[in-house]
Order: C-alpha cells, then sequence, then structure tokens
C-alpha cells in the first residue's frame, strides 16, 4: 500500500489518507485526554507511509486539541521504528525495577 501511496495511486490515497485521520482523531483524543507535548509513531506497520501518517495526524491535532493555544503537540516518526518494543520493553522492566 506504501508503494502505491507513493506513486500516487489514487485508491491508495484515498484509503491511506481516511486511516491517517482515523488516526490523528484518535491521536487528539489521547493528547486531549492525556495533555502530552509528544507522540511518537512506530513499527513496521507505517511501512513508507510513516511520514504521510504523522503528517496528517498532525493537522488533525493541530486542529482540534483543546490546549492548541497554551501548548503543541507534536507528531512525529520513531527514529528507530525496528527497535521501538525492545525499547519500550526494557524501559518498562528498568523503570519496575528501579521502583522497587
Amino acid at each position: 500500500m506504501s508503494g502505491a501511496l507513493t506513486a500516487g495511486d489514487a485508491d491508495a490515497v484515498a484509503v491511506l489518507t481516511r486511516a491517517a485521520d482515523a488516526l490523528g482523531v484518535a491521536i487528539t483524543g489521547l493528547v486531549n485526554l492525556l495533555d502530552v507535548g509528544l507522540v511518537v509513531l512506530t513499527g513496521d506497520g507505517f511501512g513508507a507511509a510513516a511520514d504521510f501518517f504523522a503528517t496528517r495526524a498532525q493537522e488533525g491535532v493541530d486542529r482540534a486539541f483543546f490546549a492548541r493555544r497554551t501548548h503543541p503537540v507534536r507528531v512525529t516518526v520513531s527514529a528507530h521504528p525496528s527497535r521501538a518494543a525492545a525499547l519500550g520493553g526494557a524501559a518498562l522492566a528498568l523503570r519496575s525495577a528501579l521502583a522497587g
């Protein structure tokens, strides 16, 4: 699908636009609830379309985040998507060990 998006296939663009816009709605709900300043997209599921998803999601957050006038929320793509699960697991284990 990412290849079709890159090639400009109209059907792929339409499907991925709807998916990315839905992700933007979900992220907006998350940031409205938790008031975070950074959302990092990661995982193999985004593939070559990761930047497309991040851009569309950012546009949705910019329009609908309740506190957008008090602080920004940045939606970005992980620099290390293939290691995200391992890094997250390691961070949770470290946090648990340090909490005692």
